[in-house]
């Protein structure tokens, strides 16, 4: 696969970063989590990816499904009745995947892009700058452009060490394609009605590439955080895999529950209050599959979770058995 299709593939993958910056976030921490420290997710929903939602009259209304962002589209393989939940509902809730371009042609936004004319990186992080120059086309661009470039490279070197692409010989290439736009796909193809949970297909809220910092110091401070802890994210992300492939969500919930960032809880806690109504709406309509981020369903300490947020509306939610 030549250098061009490699990083075409890749730049697709930016269109998935509010949805997994939780994962690709994460900064190193020195301490263990207590086990009392966090919610252990019920015994009974453990070892599975997916949820039968039903109401008071115990009529089967929904599905939820818990999907990783960048698995392989061959990974439903190993969801025994998932396909058969999918083909039975008549809508389906997902986090929208199509952003827009990388960079705006419009001008508004590209002054966005850029650092002030009075403040550079050096004169911030001073000689610590070196350590983002491997990301760094252009210094003239703010650091939410620079951390793209950052995560692009992360990505070269996750998607060959993912456990369900390595036992089955899959590789990085045109064809690739994610769990997520293959649900969509598969949605669209099959005529069923599409929610997309962002509100949005064919633009891109451009401040969910940015960071949630207040301040430009703080923004390039947290880049060089998230840079000089790129092993401990790799790390991480791996580790998050191995729980998502083994279906092992209260080790998908503890390593969750180690990171410290503020900007995870606007991206959990935050898009779940966003999204409970229009996925109660929906379910109210018509039976109705859902699938977001595991992230978003289990408690942690960011959020109780959506599959609690639904039992607290008085939904019965169990475990998907065939």
């Amino acid at each position: 696969m030549d250098k061009y299709t490699t990083m075409t593939i890749l730049k697709k993958c930016l269109f998935l970063l509010p949805s997994i910056a939780i994962v690709l976030f994460m900064t190193s921490c020195n301490h263990v989590v207590n086990k009392d420290s966090y919610q252990y997710i019920d015994p009974t929903s453990a070892h599975t990816l997916m949820w039968k939602v039903e109401n008071a009259e115990k009529k089967e209304i929904a599905y939820v499904f818990g999907t990783m962002h960048l698995q392989h589209k061959s990974f439903f393989e190993n969801i025994e009745g998932w396909d058969s939940v999918f083909n039975s509902c008549d809508a389906v809730c997902i986090e929208s995947f199509f952003g827009a371009k990388m960079t705006s042609s419009d001008n508004s936004q590209m002054m966005e892009e850029l650092m002030p004319n009075d403040t550079t990186y050096e004169d911030i992080l001073g000689e610590k700058t070196k350590a983002l120059r491997p990301y760094v086309t252009d210094w003239k661009y703010r650091p939410y452009v620079i951390r793209n470039a950052f995560i692009l490279s992360l990505y070269a070197e996750i998607f060959p060490k993912l456990i369900h692409n390595t036992k089955n010989h899959i590789e990085l290439s045109k064809d690739y394609m994610f769990m997520d736009l293959a649900i969509q796909n598969r949605t669209l193809a099959k005529g069923k009605k599409i929610v997309f949970l962002d509100g949005v297909i064919q633009e891109e809220d451009t401040s969910m590439n940015k960071t949630q910092s207040k301040s430009l110091r703080e923004e390039v401070l947290a880049l060089y955080e998230e840079v000089t802890h790129r092993d401990s994210i790799l790390r991480f992300h791996l580790a998050a895999d191995s729980a998502y492939y083994f279906h092992d969500l209260e080790r998908l919930s503890i390593l969750i529950n180690q990171d410290s960032l503020v900007h995870t809880k606007q991206i959990i806690h935050d898009r779940n209050e966003k999204w409970m109504p229009q996925i109660v709406s929906s379910i109210q309509k018509q039976s109705t599959f859902i699938a977001v981020g595991m992230a978003h369903l289990i408690p942690t300490k960011h959020d109780k979770g959506i599959l609690q947020r639904l039992k607290d509306l008085g939904y019965t939610v169990t475990p998907y058995k065939k």
